[in-house]
């Protein structure tokens, strides 16, 4: 294998890595578990997830010339608040979300209805 070929392969391993890890994330913020192929909310926040780099999700602003960055507070007026994730994220995944129930219930699967 040339040195490029292995750099391409080391990341589609992290790219896949990357998409578990968020899958998980999603799959807390909803209270319900996916399989594939996921919802389109779900498959485009996660290939959005993965590109984007995550120590951008809590600026609200930056200026280069003065070298400041805004940083959202932590109600979430510039981002997900507790979620982690940026509000553009959460109104893709929002409609798959299920209420948490005081109980010692499971996550369910996701049932879009289609047999």
């Amino acid at each position: 294998m040339t040195e490029e070929e292995l750099r391409k392969l080391k990341e589609a391993e992290e790219k896949k890595r990357l998409e578990g890890l968020y899958l998980m994330q999603i799959e807390d913020y909803c209270n319900i578990r996916f399989k594939e192929p996921y919802p389109s909310g779900i498959a485009l926040a996660l290939e959005n997830l993965v590109k984007m780099d995550p120590l951008k999700f809590g600026i609200a602003s930056e200026k280069i010339a003065d070298m400041s960055i805004t940083y959202a507070n932590s109600n979430g007026s510039a981002t997900g608040g507790s979620s982690g994730l940026p509000d553009f994220i959460l109104t893709w995944i929002n409609p798959y979300r299920r209420p948490f129930i005081m109980s010692d219930k499971k996550k369910k699967y996701y049932d879009d209805g289609r047999r």
